[in-house]
Order: structure tokens, then C-alpha cells, then sequence
């Protein structure tokens, strides 16, 4: 009896432009084999832009006339969004539906404490504060969160995140 002929494997990748994958990843089916996947996005400054990775998975073995290859998009939740919207930063990509946590808040120990969050409120928003009323669209207590925390997560408007207290 013959043996069976080796498989050999091929996999491209694709992902929307300015993105371009390239899929490092061929060989003879055998186990352990694996590879890599690396991309590139030429996104312009002020730009943003989601894409998903397609996948294609070709096979080919001799003897064989034509084997059908395998193509599959990376999952919706997976999708991921390059930008360069941060001055002075440049350009870098996120999972955005992975939400962030702020941790620099849980040395405040007050700050959930909803006995103080009620003077903070009261000292802030009562009508005897002192300064103008708040921007259209924000509230009264808000506070900043560090520039540091938006540019190392890629945060921006409509972005989720956590702040942890």
C-alpha cells in the first residue's frame, strides 16, 4: 500500500485598505506546524479605520486534481480599528470592543464613598458655586481623566472603557 501524499498548506491573509496583512504561514500538514500573521496600515494623520482580517487556507497534494481551500473572516467582536488621532503619538491599531480600565483612581479613597461623592456633587454643581455652567454635553461633576490613560488605549469619543474605584 502507498503512502498517503503529503498535504502542503498555504494561508493568506487580507484585511481592509490602508490595512495589508501578509500571513507567514506554508508548510507540509504535520503537526506543530504554525506560523504568523503581520500587518501594516498607512492610516493618515486625523484618520480612523475598522476592518477584519479574511483569511484564505489553500491546500494542494499530489495526485489530487484540486482541493477546495478554506476561507474565513476573523469573528465581528474581533475586528479592530487603526487610527492616528492622537498629535504627536502616530498611528496604532486597538480591539476596540476590548474596554479599558482606568486604575489610577483606586488610591482615592472617597471618591466612590457615596457620602462624599454627595458634598462633592453639592460643592461642584449647587447653584452657589462658583464659575459658569458646564459645557453643552457635559455635566457639572465631571473630572479628567490623564491624557496618558486616552493615548496608551487609543481611547476615543464613544469609546468604552471602566474607571475603576
Amino acid at each position: 500500500m502507498r503512502p498517503p501524499a503529503p498535504v502542503s498548506l498555504d494561508l493568506r491573509a487580507s484585511c481592509g485598505s490602508p490595512c495589508h496583512a501578509t500571513a507567514h504561514f506554508a508548510g507540509v500538514l504535520r503537526t506543530g506546524l504554525s506560523g504568523t500573521v503581520s500587518y501594516d496600515d498607512s492610516i493618515g494623520a486625523g484618520k480612523s479605520h475598522s476592518t477584519r482580517t479574511k483569511y484564505v487556507l489553500d491546500f494542494s497534494a499530489p495526485d489530487f486534481t484540486e482541493l477546495t481551500p478554506v476561507v474565513w473572516n476573523s469573528p465581528s467582536q474581533a475586528y479592530y480599528r487603526c487610527d492616528d488621532m492622537f498629535s504627536g503619538q502616530g498611528a496604532g491599531c486597538v480591539f476596540p470592543n476590548f474596554a479599558p480600565t482606568l486604575t489610577t483612581m483606586t488610591n482615592m479613597k472617597d471618591i466612590a464613598a457615596k457620602k462624599q461623592q454627595t458634598k462633592n456633587y453639592n460643592a461642584v454643581c449647587s447653584r452657589r458655586a462658583k464659575g459658569g455652567p458646564p459645557p453643552v454635553g457635559k455635566s457639572c461633576d465631571e473630572y479628567p481623566y490623564l491624557k496618558n490613560f486616552y493615548y496608551g488605549n487609543r481611547v476615543l469619543n464613544r469609546d468604552a472603557f471602566w474607571v475603576k474605584v
